[in-house]
């Protein structure tokens, strides 16, 4: 009776010690798909964050070409042109850098931020997220706020 209680106990804990492992792995299955969906939302957030500005440019290009093809060249308007290029580049640049900074080894920094500015770079990180959700953003901020210490990633500029 004891052997047959004993490999009864025994049985009994290893189906537990496979149920839980079975759990773990299932657990951890979830966690692993769940990660891919994350990046999969944010990878869309991302490419419609950088095709913005990289769609400005061209369009600025676009622009500045005839105007520089023209018998007598329009070149203050193709300056305004060339130089709107240069700040949509230098935009997407810039989310690309903070992306990399997001992944990247760096330890947190302290620096001085705008909270305003702060504020407007996340509505435009997440306007499409809000349109997609039917979701608007109205933002009203308040004027001469004193900058405030913010911890940050370090942004190589690379």
């Amino acid at each position: 009776m004891l052997v047959s209680n004993t490999i009864r106990d025994i049985t009994e804990r290893k189906r537990a010690e496979e149920e839980r492992e079975r759990l773990r792995q299932l657990e951890a299955d979830l966690a692993q798909l769940n990660r891919v969906s994350m990046m999969g939302e944010l990878m869309a957030s991302l490419t419609h964050e950088i095709k913005q500005p990289i769609a400005a440019a061209v369009t600025n290009a676009q622009m500045c070409l005839p105007l520089l093809e023209r018998n007598e060249p329009e070149i203050a308007e193709a300056r305004d042109a060339a130089s709107g290029m240069a700040v949509c580049a230098m935009r997407a640049a810039e989310i690309i850098d903070r992306v990399r900074s997001l992944f990247g080894k760096s330890a947190p920094q302290r620096e001085v931020v705008d909270v305003n500015e702060v504020v407007r770079e996340m509505v435009v990180l997440l306007q499409n997220e809000a349109r997609q959700h039917s979701v608007s953003v109205h933002s009203e901020l308040a004027e001469n706020l004193a900058r405030v210490i913010g911890v940050t990633c370090n942004r190589s500029k690379s």
